[in-house]
């Protein structure tokens, strides 16, 4: 099955029938064609390029364009928002931390300072107190104790004797006791004393300690309802033994003790005065007065 080209007539009728349909038919379609495939693609494609350059692209330049917009014009603002409120929190911050620095600054070198010497004043003041206690405890009680016992064990005995020892003699001879003062509080002294040549002869007298007003007892005493029964206290001066002897014994006071003006003793001397009841009497020193003064409250 061999196929063969038709070769068409080139000559005669035919030969002119062939050219007409090659010039008129086939030439022109194939022209035709040509324009119409032209055409089809200057038409077809074209629109696609138009589109391209008339729509597509505008509209992305448009979109970039309006995204840039809304990027400078919305997120940008927002951004510096975002960078005010962190300029904000930033500055609060240092001021709050500024702050926090100058109250710890103001702390430290201010109220620490204070709140330092207050526990140093506490600290002085409650070592300064122990040590008083200690002293107290291990030295002064062991004394008053040690002298207490002096006086039990070996002054009393001798002043209970001392006027059997000196029969009639005996305003004329110096006996030394011991007065011994004791606080509310349970406080307790002791201190050396002499009885007066005119006293009253006792082993002891007893009773609360009363400031004698006027304080010499140069005249009646104005404290007398306070007087009676208790121990009376006066100065040294001003008037003579006798004199205080006397105002007290009006104020039928149990006892007299007179304060010297120094830290010495001596012995009160002098007749007993006929007139007045006699009233045991003796003389302290001056430090007496200071250690009774230094402690309110009665005395005994």
């Amino acid at each position: 099955d061999t196929k063969e080209q038709a070769v068409l007539p080139t000559q005669g009728i035919l030969g002119r029938a062939t050219s007409f349909v090659r010039e008129s038919v086939l030439e022109h379609v194939g022209s035709t064609g040509a324009i119409a495939a032209n055409f089809v693609q200057n038409s077809v494609r074209a629109p696609a390029a138009f589109v391209k350059n008339a729509v597509i692209e505008p509209v992305g330049n448009t979109g970039t364009k309006a995204a840039s917009f809304v990027k400078e014009s919305v997120l940008n603002p927002t951004d510096v928002g975002t960078r005010a409120a962190s300029f904000v929190r930033e500055t609060v911050e240092t001021v709050e931390v500024t702050g926090a620095n100058a109250a710890s600054f103001m702390k430290q070198t201010v109220l620490n300072p204070v709140e330092a010497g207050s526990k140093a004043a506490s600290f002085v003041r409650e070592t300064g107190t122990s040590a008083a206690s200690f002293v107290k405890e291990t030295v002064l009680y062991p004394v008053e104790a040690g002298a207490s016992m002096v006086k039990m064990k070996m002054l009393d005995p001798v002043i209970s004797k001392a006027p059997s020892l000196v029969g009639n003699d005996w305003q004329n001879s110096v006996i030394y006791g011991v007065a011994s003062f004791t606080h509310e509080d349970g406080y307790r002294f002791e201190a050396r004393c002499v009885f007066a040549s005119f006293s009253k002869p006792v082993e002891r007298f007893q009773g609360l300690v009363v400031w004698a007003n006027p304080q010499y007892a140069e005249s009646e005493l104005r404290n007398a309802a306070n007087v009676q029964d208790q121990v009376l206290i006066v100065w040294r001066g001003g008037v003579s033994f006798h004199t205080k002897v006397r105002h007290a014994s009006t104020a039928r006071a149990a006892g007299m003790v007179v304060v010297n003006d120094s830290d010495e003793l001596f012995l009160p001397d002098g007749q007993p005065d006929p007139d007045v009841a006699q009233l045991p009497t003796v003389l302290v020193s001056r430090g007496v007065a200071g250690r009774l003064t230094e402690r309110r409250g009665p005395w005994s």
